[in-house]
């Protein structure tokens, strides 16, 4: 019994177990470049693919920040009051 050299998982007949053998098997059939080329594109993000990322959690925490906050909702209130107040003077 010998250990998978990609991941380390226990393998009977070979130096590399069978879902490791699917990634070899890739290699040889496409070349290894373009294979971790395309891992690179598919799996792995680039500094404006993390920024994105970023950005729109950002957005989305803000967003969930107004929906539950009732400070927003009091001066949403207070303002429409005001307008009012305006519109009859």
């Amino acid at each position: 019994m010998m250990d998978c050299k990609v991941c380390g998982e226990s393998c009977y007949t070979t130096y590399i177990c069978m879902e490791c053998n699917i990634i070899k098997d890739c290699c040889n059939l496409y070349s290894r470049d373009v294979v971790i080329e395309v891992l690179r594109k598919v799996l792995i993000r680039d500094d404006k693919q993390r920024q994105y990322k970023i950005d729109t959690s950002n957005k989305e925490a803000d967003k969930d920040d107004k929906e539950n906050d009732t400070s927003y909702i009091i001066k949403e209130e207070r303002k429409s009051e005001r307008l009012k107040d305006k519109t009859t003077k």
